[in-house]
Parts: C-alpha cells; sequence; structure tokens
C-alpha cells in the first residue's frame, strides 16, 4: 500500500472524518436551497405547507444534539467495556466502528443542516419556493435519519459486547495474516539472520522515540537502492517496539 493511500486510509478511520464530511454536505443542501429556489416552479408553494419547515427543523436541531451526546456516552462505555472484558487493544477496533461512524456523521449533518435552516430562515433569505425546496431536503433528512436510528438501536445491542468484540479481533487478525502470507518478506529478500549478513561499516538508522511500527514503505526502499550502490537491513516488522 503506498504512503498516501495509507495516510488516506488512517484519517478515513477517525471518527470525526465522516462527520465533517456528512456535516459538510448538509450545509451545502442547506445552501444548495439558496440556489435551487430560483428555478423551482412558483405554483408548488401554494399547495405544499412550506411554512412547517421552521418547526421540522427546530425538532430536528434539538433532537440531533441530545442523540449524538447520548450516543457519544454510549459508545464511551463501549470503550470501557471492550478495554476491561476483552482486551485493551481491542479499543482501537471499536472506535473504527463503521456504524458507529456513519451514525454520528449523520446525526451531526443533520444538526448542522437544521441549524443552517433555521438561521437562513430567521434572516428571510428563503422565499416562498426557496421554503418549499427547503422542506423537500428536511423531508430527505428526516428519511436519513429514521434509517440511521434503526440501524444504530440494533448496532447497540452488540457495541462493546465480549462476544462482538471477540469477532472483531479476529477478523482483523485473519486479514492481517493473510496479507501477511502474500508477502511474507513486505516485497524484499529474506533475512533471518540479519545480523551475520550486514557487511561491516552499516550505518544503523534507529528510532527517535519510544513506540511501535505502523508501516514500512517497501516501495520507497527500493526506490534508494535503485542505483546499487547501498543495501538496505529491515530489522524490525510493523508492530516490533522501538525505542532510542
Amino acid at each position: 500500500m503506498r504512503r498516501r493511500r495509507w495516510i488516506l486510509n488512517q484519517i478515513t478511520r477517525k471518527l470525526w472524518y465522516r462527520s465533517v464530511v456528512i456535516g459538510f454536505l448538509g450545509i451545502m443542501a442547506g445552501t444548495a436551497a439558496l440556489v435551487v429556489q430560483k428555478y423551482f416552479p412558483g405554483h408548488i408553494s401554494a399547495r405544499v405547507g412550506a411554512n412547517a419547515v421552521d418547526s421540522v427543523l427546530s425538532i430536528i436541531a434539538s433532537s440531533m444534539l441530545t442523540v449524538t451526546t447520548f450516543s457519544l456516552s454510549v459508545m464511551t462505555s463501549a470503550y470501557g467495556y471492550a478495554t476491561s472484558d476483552v482486551t485493551p487493544r481491542a479499543t482501537r477496533l471499536v472506535m473504527e466502528d463503521k456504524v458507529a461512524r456513519n451514525v454520528l456523521g449523520t446525526f451531526i449533518g443533520s444538526f448542522l443542516f437544521s441549524m443552517i435552516g433555521i438561521i437562513a430562515l430567521r434572516t428571510g433569505a428563503y422565499n416562498e419556493e426557496g421554503r418549499v425546496v427547503m422542506f423537500v431536503f428536511t423531508v430527505g433528512v428526516v428519511i436519513l435519519i429514521v434509517v440511521s436510528l434503526l440501524r444504530w438501536i440494533d448496532h447497540l445491542t452488540r457495541l462493546g459486547r465480549v462476544g462482538e468484540t471477540t469477532e472483531l479481533v479476529e477478523k482483523v487478525a485473519r486479514e492481517a495474516i493473510e496479507e501477511r502470507l502474500k508477502t511474507p518478506w513486505l516485497g524484499g529478500l529474506c533475512g533471518d539472520d540479519i545480523e551475520e549478513k550486514m557487511p561491516p561499516g552499516c550505518t544503523a538508522v534507529k528510532a527517535g522515540c519510544v513506540g511501535y511500527i505502523q508501516r514500512i514503505d517497501m516501495d520507497h526502499l527500493a526506490r534508494c537502492c535503485q542505483d546499487g550502490r547501498r543495501r538496505i537491513f529491515v530489522d524490525a516488522v510493523p508492530g516490533s517496539t522501538t525505542y532510542p
């Protein structure tokens, strides 16, 4: 896996990433109504109760803030259960749960969407056609919230439980083992006795701090050795603890 792709993969696993993305989409939906209202048929606004959008947005804003706070408290408890009942290393896997990230992102995005809509309505940015467009967007957001709530309720019954967390650890471990079996030497050559094969005068590259290796960029190391004047001996695989 190349460096940029690996960094992007690490970012997308964070809880805040999808919240920011869906929140941005919510803001874009709110502002899009300002543009679409210019091209929306005026006769439809007389048939649709567009004034109801004010109360609906207020309900979404208040309820999503409450649900998000509740969900975060539940997730914090689940992290504690995973740490005490399974293993502290499983906590990171629970924090990267896709369903939890999608649901929280939907809640936060819906909250931002409703806030932008309320501000725009209070400032008079929408005309009658704009209110209808905002009403249509709001109905779509409500449907998204209902689907997310149903998924979240079903997922909460398993989040942080011993069986679910153990299966998650087993799945990640199996994927890592299978990937390692495909490339046992990470694309390099076997170095069972690295210290014996190393020629004299080699320069040791030591870690600057205590930690563990997450990834080795074999493509970059290979490019460093293309001229044939240097060789690199990798003495620590991903997962190894490092220290100065």
